[in-house]
């Protein structure tokens, strides 16, 4: 699961959830919800924390992926228990802009 979680009213509806892909994989299935908050890292944050769990009354953009699919590409193949492997995600927010990040995983078994 990736969320796009905001800060302010409507913020997560400027993403076009059809054009997100997590390492050029695209979402199986897509939801506008709020389930969090982001969290300012400045100084030690745990790898791959970005969320303090609790709502803000602010819409997220959940996006559910095929785990089969993230599993079988070589940086995660490759990777040991308790990695944290980063993960490219690319979206559009309309068709004159583009934006990406990174997000990551934690191999676990």
């Amino acid at each position: 699961m990736l969320i796009f979680f905001s800060h302010q009213p409507r913020k997560s509806y400027t993403i076009n959830p059809n054009t997100v892909l997590l390492e050029g994989i695209a979402p199986t299935k897509w939801a506008i919800n709020d389930v969090g908050s982001p969290v300012k890292c400045e100084e030690g944050c745990a790898p791959c924390e970005c969320s303090k769990g609790s709502r803000d009354k602010y819409s997220d953009l959940i996006l559910q992926f095929d785990a089969r699919a993230i599993s079988q590409l070589d940086k995660v193949e490759s990777a040991e228990v308790n990695d944290f492997i980063p993960l490219t995600v690319t979206a559009e927010i309309d068709s004159e802009n583009a934006i990406f990040g990174n997000d990551c995983i934690r191999i676990e078994k």
